[in-house]
């Protein structure tokens, strides 16, 4: 009876172990795109369409063509998540150049003003904050409209 028992024991802990070795492709979907980093296969991080994965095979669709690539040779695996539009980024982008250059242009426009111009220039403050909000707005529209990837990592247990 005690051999039994070990024995079943034995065999729930090697399931378990298998389960938790390979559950985390469970995430991963057929026919999701992932891109996939496996130096010994590639030279660059490859996308391509997952058609079905095993505990150490995964088979994707790469280039009209399937290919087996083995878990143990492969160094990352990312799921597309959708795409992400860059308003903060081309806001920061603008902000900056055109801040400095409209410092620039106020403190010049200050320096040669005279008679009734010379009392309303804003002079270095006023272009650095008129040329900052006039980049950074024209930053984020332009951001706003590009669209980038975002990848979600797939952890790979081994």
């Amino acid at each position: 009876m005690k051999t039994n028992i070990r024995s079943i024991l034995t065999l729930i802990t090697l399931f378990l172990l298998m389960s938790t070795a390979f559950g985390q492709l469970s995430t991963l979907q057929k026919n999701s795109l992932i891109r996939i980093t496996a130096p010994d296969y590639f030279i660059h991080p490859v996308k391509a369409n997952l058609i079905e994965h095993s505990n150490d095979t995964l088979f994707i669709a790469w280039h009209s063509r399937m290919m087996p690539i083995a878990l143990n040779r492969i160094k990352k695996v990312e799921q597309f998540a959708g795409t992400k539009r860059n308003t903060i980024r081309g806001a920061i982008i603008g902000l900056i150049p055109c801040a400095f250059l409209g410092g620039i242009l106020g403190h010049y426009a200050k320096e040669g003003a005279e008679g009734w111009s010379a009392v309303g220039q804003p002079g270095f403050a006023g272009g650095l904050i008129g040329g900052g909000l006039l980049g950074g707005g024209l930053g984020s529209f332009i951001g706003y409209n590009i669209r980038s990837p975002e990848w979600v990592e797939i952890p790979l247990k081994r």
